[in-house]
């Protein structure tokens, strides 16, 4: 039985709306409500409503803005211009679409003006997580006998979408509170897309740690999803990136525990970036690292370089823990790296990514 049958269908209450459910933009007329922080802001906004000519209300210490249908994201675009970012977080807003006066469940949405902001604007992304997400898949390659062991999931958008580039889709999300949802989107792309990779090839799957608002209810969705794409848990790793956001190692671990206990396997992405990932590799104890490509980058003939990555593979080894090296481009990275230890090689010189990536690798090209 697996993991997910083995605990049931997901009730109501078990289901994270902040990874599963994705907001409706705004278009109707309604009442956005700001409560500023000092008297200070509160002549500032006066002036600026005064020169606006917005039409507003105040009740009980707050300003009430009428804004009409469609008109929110170009409200929220002049009030990003007329305050300053301290002043943005510092001032709880609430939109209430209609005519009717908020309630107990709307208060507690209300949030900081600048996260309502970038919500009223996230309409493209929320489309773009919609229809508009693909996968490609780059090959991770034993060193020595250049075998394919597994695929690395690379989120990608279709022609058309509104939003172009993973790292604009994340820099948004973040900004409009949605990263939980924009991560599962991409977790859900990966495993549905992961088709032609084969049926026993290792699955790289990316996850970004502060996404994760509790391991039981975020998590598994997707372990739903791989059961339901028939893709055995013993066949997945997932990649911690953008490590240098953890703020909470503990939780990190249990988030990790949850995962090892549905039978998966975990990296630890961007090894040798930086203080954080080096100071994570005791703590979580991963079974893959994989050394950052900045540090892959000319490792052959650049000395300080050479040092620090054979310092790391001969740890990760002492360790017990499999080392995968990314982002080879030439014949001299690929040499030195298989010289000095990595198990696992990754990068445009061995393959490039692919929605439909080549179950091998042309071996004549490498030696």
């Amino acid at each position: 039985m697996s993991y997910s049958a083995a605990l049931g269908p997901l009730t109501e209450t078990e289901r994270c709306s902040r990874c599963e459910v994705l907001p409706v933009p705004a278009h109707e007329a309604g009442t956005l409500y700001l409560s500023l922080p000092v008297a200070f802001t509160v002549r500032k906004m006066q002036s600026f409503l005064a020169a606006t000519g917005w039409s507003y209300r105040l009740e009980g210490g707050f300003f009430a803005l009428e804004v009409p249908a469609g008109g929110l994201p170009s409200y929220c675009v002049q009030l990003d211009e007329g305050f300053t970012a301290i002043e943005r977080a510092a001032t709880r807003a609430l939109f209430v679409a209609g005519n009717r006066a908020p309630g107990l469940a709307d208060l507690l949405e209300a949030d900081s003006l600048a996260r309502v902001s970038a919500r009223s604007r996230a309409g493209q992304l929320v489309e773009t997580l919609g229809v508009h997400l693909t996968a490609e898949y780059q090959p991770i390659v034993d060193a020595q006998s250049l075998e394919i062991f597994g695929y690395e999931a690379l989120l990608r958008t279709t022609p058309g979408a509104p939003l172009e580039g993973v790292e604009g889709i994340f820099r948004i999300a973040r900004a409009a509170d949605l990263l939980p949802q924009t991560d599962l989107a991409a977790r859900k792309t990966a495993i549905a897309c992961a088709g032609g990779i084969g049926p026993t090839a290792r699955l790289f799957i990316n996850f970004v740690p502060s996404s994760i608002y509790d391991p039981k209810s975020c998590l598994r969705s997707t372990t739903i999803a791989l059961d339901e794409a028939g893709i055995a848990h013993e066949r997945v790793i997932f990649e911690v990136v953008e490590s240098e956001e953890v703020a909470d190692p503990a939780y990190l671990i249990d988030i990790l525990r949850a995962y090892r206990n549905a039978g998966f396997k975990v990296a630890l992405d961007d090894l040798g970036a930086g203080f954080s990932s080096l100071n994570l590799l005791h703590v979580l104890r991963p079974d893959f690292v994989k050394l950052d490509m900045a540090l892959v980058r000319d490792i052959d003939r650049d000395p300080f370089k050479a040092m620090l990555g054979a310092k790391l593979i001969e740890a990760a080894h002492a360790l017990g823990m499999t080392v995968v090296a990314e982002g080879i481009e030439s014949a001299e990275e690929f040499g030195w790296l298989r010289e000095n230890g990595a198990h696992l090689l990754q990068g445009f010189y061995l393959a490039p990514p692919a929605a439909v990536p080549a179950p091998r690798i042309e071996r004549a090209n490498l030696v």
